[in-house]
């Protein structure tokens, strides 16, 4: 049997500490990077509670909802963008490069030759 005055050493303590301390910063990393993806911080912090390395590896490769939700918005975008047919390299449909004929001295008037 497990003889009570080890669980009394000063460096069993020390060490008792120190595991309640990483397992407090582990379940505070787990919770943050959970909230940063956009996940539910208080599942996961609770999953932390129960099995903390296996929640911080799970929420490490959990895809990011945030990032996810930008990129369709970005594609969205860029798909109303083509339908409408604008083209976005086209400076000519832009007011601040779209000159009249008359101004521009590289074009010469039809009948000048």
């Amino acid at each position: 049997m497990l003889d009570p005055s080890l669980l009394a050493s000063p460096i069993v303590q020390a060490f008792g500490g120190l595991g309640l301390v990483l397992w407090i910063a582990q379940l505070l990393f787990t919770t943050s990077i959970a909230q940063a993806k956009g996940l539910n911080w208080f599942f996961w912090g609770l999953g932390a509670l129960l099995f903390p390395l296996l929640a911080f590896l799970a929420v490490l490769g959990m895809p990011d909802r945030k990032q996810r939700l930008l990129m369709r918005q970005l594609g969205e975008q860029l798909m109303s963008i083509k339908e409408t047919g604008v083209r976005l390299h086209d400076r000519s449909s832009h007011p601040k490069f779209s000159r009249p004929v008359a101004a521009d001295p590289a074009v010469e008037p039809a009948g000048a030759n």
